[in-house]
């Protein structure tokens, strides 16, 4: 071995020395080659480095990881067995390393873990813990470090642990200009806000992106300690068009029929895609004062504001439209509008009956074969 460090000594000696009298390419080759080397070596050195940190790692945590995983679950077969609550074994986990921050961040992953896969009073017992250990004081320190990856990581478990924290701390946080702190202060006051859960959103003045949209839902949908707040005051023009968009959604999916109102003055809008989600809206609220609005309208607009005029005459399904639904399918150049209009007339159900008769025995080709289509029961509407 260390004969062959001479040689490459003398070797890298001769060359140094001789390096300024060889070719071009030459040159070029020896020094790609000893980037090559260097580089090899450093990536080699870097795999050794992190896999010996990981054996590191995993073998402090191990003895730690099955204390905790034992602690834990003697207390829930305590909560199973015992007729009233059991003291919560705070003297026990004091017995380990919790001075030490990655064994906080053990106790940490491992309450999580379990409190997921709970519900109830196992998941309030494990919330209990996590503040009797003052595990929470951990995670507020770093909600105030300022540093956003130690910020969102402070959100997400204070999110997942539903521990409430003063929401004049959080607030900014909606406007922050990083974008995983904006969002994870965003569903944190959705789901943990006690009073106004939604108040951010006289603020947006970015885009909600779909999967926020998606997750704000499911928070919302799933809180049981506050009814869903009236989405009627941020249907107005002067807030952020996903707002909007995001609000006039969730007026139709929990049925808040006191925002038609607000719904109806959004018709007028520029924007197509908000006037046809609008439109779309006042059909799932069956909103029968608008039909003849609506019906005003249909000619001047385009063709997705018309689709959903007509799907939202069917919703509505009063029946005093049926003649124009008829006329839009009998008439209609369009392929797309003619099969809407022939759903939203069978969507009226018994209203419709001796119209529906009538358009089968007077109805040829192309008109006959929709109207059989839209018959078919396991056509959703």
């Amino acid at each position: 071995m260390v004969s062959i460090f001479q040689w490459v000594q003398a070797w890298l000696l001769e060359v140094r020395e001789d390096f300024a009298y060889l070719p071009l390419f030459i040159q070029s080759a020896i020094i790609v080659s000893l980037i090559a080397i260097a580089g090899t070596l450093l990536a080699y050195l870097g795999l050794m480095l992190s896999r010996g940190l990981k054996y590191y790692r995993d073998r402090r945590n191990k003895p730690v990881s099955v204390q905790i995983d034992a602690l834990i679950l003697e207390y829930m077969m305590q909560c199973i067995l015992a007729t009233e609550p059991p003291e919560l074994p705070v003297a026990a986990f004091r017995q380990l390393p919790l001075h030490r921050a990655w064994a906080r961040k053990l106790v940490v992953q491992k309450i999580l873990h379990y409190r997921r896969n709970f519900s109830g009073v196992s998941a309030a017992a494990f919330r209990q813990l996590y503040e009797a250990l003052g595990l929470h004081e951990q995670a507020l320190q770093k909600l105030r470090s300022g540093h956003p990856p130690l910020v969102v990581e402070a959100l997400s478990e204070l999110f997942n642990m539903e521990i409430i924290v003063d929401e004049a701390v959080v607030l900014p946080m909606t406007t922050s200009s990083h974008r995983y702190v904006r969002e994870m202060a965003r569903c944190y006051l959705a789901k943990c806000s006690a009073q106004h859960p939604l108040d951010f959103f006289s603020n947006i003045d970015t885009p909600l992106l779909p999967w926020e949209q998606f997750e704000l839902f499911r928070v919302i949908s799933q809180r049981k300690d506050l009814p869903a707040p009236s989405f009627a005051q941020w249907i107005q023009p002067a807030f952020h068009p996903t707002v909007i968009s995001f609000s006039l959604k969730m007026a139709a999916h929990f049925q808040q029929y006191e925002a038609i109102p607000a719904i109806s003055r959004l018709l007028p809008s520029d924007d197509v895609q908000l006037r046809a989600l609008a439109i779309n809206s006042l059909g799932k609220l069956m909103a029968e004062e608008t039909e003849e609005a609506l019906v005003a309208m249909y000619p001047t607009q385009p063709q997705s504001c018309k689709s959903e005029i007509l799907k939202a005459l069917g919703r509505i399904g009063s029946g005093k439209q049926l003649g124009f639904l008829k006329q839009e399918f009998l008439h209609a150049q369009d392929f797309d509008l003619k099969k809407q209009a022939a759903r939203s007339i069978v969507h009226h159900d018994v209203l419709a009956q001796p119209m529906l008769w009538d358009l089968q025995a007077e109805s040829v080709g192309m008109q006959h074969v929709i109207l059989q289509h839209s018959l078919n029961p396991s056509i959703k509407f």
